[in-house]
C-alpha cells in the first residue's frame, strides 16, 4: 500500500495507510520540488501532494501512487 504522510517527506510520521490507487481527495497543495522514490521495481519521480481521504484523514502522499480528484477551476478546460 501506500503511505499517506503528515510531512511530505519519507521521514514524516505515517497518518494512515492508503491502498495503491486508492481515490483521495486533491486539497490543491503540492511540494515545490520533485523526489525520487523507488516504488519497488521501479524509481519514479514526482511532486508529494496533499489529500483528504474518503474517511476525512488528511495528509501527504507521493503523486505517483494516487489517483486523485483535483479541484475543478472555472476556466480550465478537462
Amino acid at each position: 500500500g501506500l503511505k499517506m504522510r503528515k510531512q511530505p517527506t519519507l521521514k514524516g510520521e505515517v497518518v494512515t495507510k492508503l491502498e495503491l490507487y486508492q481515490p483521495v481527495f486533491f486539497l490543491n497543495q503540492k511540494t515545490e520540488k520533485e523526489e525520487e522514490i523507488s516504488l519497488g521495481y521501479e524509481k519514479v519521480t514526482d511532486h508529494w501532494v496533499k489529500v483528504r481521504t474518503k474517511e476525512g484523514k488528511e495528509g501527504w502522499v507521493f503523486g505517483a501512487g494516487v489517483h486523485y480528484y483535483k479541484m475543478k477551476r472555472k476556466g480550465v478546460l478537462e
